[in-house]
């Protein structure tokens, strides 16, 4: 089985059938992250591959084993986060980029880090689940200091709403804030500057578990 990202049709799971016969038509010609031309059929239960030509196989960014763990990252948070067959020309954009300057660009494991928390925060502005980071998401009111993130209830909350709803939040430095906002408006030549924080990580795997519950209170309903 394989995971595709299509134009036309979005994100895809197909079947291909006999791929890893010394025969096979198919064999060599679909390799993981690379871009390709295919063909398929809709069977039974699964989609089936019937042709595939590799355009581009992005052979330096699966070199070394920082990118391609990077890599196998961006491919398992895009197939996670992404519904079926969700066809989006700024999500193909997304991954074409990412594809793109892996393929021209050796980062260090820091880099490798910072890329995947941008690559990360961006799907997720892209698939209409991303925080507010500048104003309250009770009262409205920008916030200056004493910064409170809720995953849950979408974002940035004041210490005053806090105490009036009784709720618990992760206080963020400044600094992190300012980061996290240069995740998804500044471009890689700037970002790649920034000094990891300890602190994205904290809010990167707050915002994946609220995902989640999302995904799975998606699939149930």
């Amino acid at each position: 089985m394989f995971w595709l990202y299509t134009r036309d049709f979005g994100l895809l799971k197909v079947l291909a059938r006999g791929i890893r016969k010394l025969n096979s038509k198919l064999r060599g010609s679909l390799g993981l992250f690379s871009l390709a031309e295919v063909s398929f059929v809709q069977g039974r239960r699964h989609k089936v591959l019937t042709g595939a030509l590799t355009q581009e196989s992005f052979s330096q960014a699966k070199g070394g084993l920082v990118r391609l763990r990077l890599l196998f990252r961006l491919g398992w948070i895009f197939c996670f986060l992404v519904p079926s067959q969700e066809k989006d020309k700024n999500l193909w954009k997304l991954m074409e980029q990412a594809w793109l300057r892996l393929e021209k660009e050796e980062l260090s494991f820091s880099e490798s880090i910072l890329f995947y928390y941008r690559f990360f925060w961006q799907l997720v502005f892209l698939l209409g689940y991303g925080p507010e980071l500048y104003h309250c998401v009770f009262c409205r009111k920008r916030i200056a200091s004493q910064v409170f993130f809720v995953a849950q209830e979408g974002g940035l909350a004041c210490s005053e709403c806090l105490k009036k709803k009784r709720l618990r939040a992760r206080k963020i430095s400044e600094t992190s804030l300012k980061l996290l906002r240069l995740l998804l408006n500044s471009p890689w030549e700037d970002l790649k500057k920034e000094k990891l924080r300890p602190e994205l990580k904290n809010l990167y795997q707050e915002q994946l578990v609220f995902l989640r519950s999302e995904r799975l209170g998606n699939r149930t309903s």
